[in-house]
């Protein structure tokens, strides 16, 4: 992460062997994931400003991946769910909660972005896995 005076802050997440960053809030909150070498799977957290950490799962999860987040601190993206190995999209508000969704006629649903307004943007495969592009109104 780089600021402003170009300065670059490089971390990892404790228990991480990888750590990936993907999204970046105008504040300097920045969302990601990466592989937890105590549970043995794919974590989504978020970094906050201050620079403190907070891990998190989405429900009935094998690896949740965190990849984008808004002014708002809202995140999404996706996760694999245990009991399908599917991908699910889902929202993680400022404040912890997460919604998970997948739209209608979706075999596996993988949002990419979420603008401050809550839309999220991404794309789904259908049962014939054809891709198609979708916006989750807020």
């Amino acid at each position: 992460m780089r600021d402003p005076y170009d300065v670059i802050t490089v971390f990892q997440i404790p228990n991480a062997s990888n750590t990936y960053v993907s999204g970046i809030s105008y504040y300097g909150a920045v969302a990601g994931y990466y592989f937890d070498t105590t549970t043995h799977t794919n974590r989504g957290f978020v970094r906050y400003e201050h620079g403190g950490f907070k891990v998190f799962d989405a429900p009935r999860s094998a690896g949740t991946f965190a990849t984008s987040i808004n002014n708002l601190g809202v995140m999404t993206r996706y996760f694999a769910d245990a009991s399908t190995s599917a991908p699910r999209g889902f929202m993680r508000d400022g404040y912890g909660v997460i919604t998970v969704f997948d739209p209608e006629g979706s075999r596996a649903t993988l949002a990419t972005g979420i603008n401050d307004q809550g839309a999220i943007t991404g794309y789904l495969y259908d049962a014939s896995f054809t891709p198609h592009g979708f916006v989750r109104q807020p």
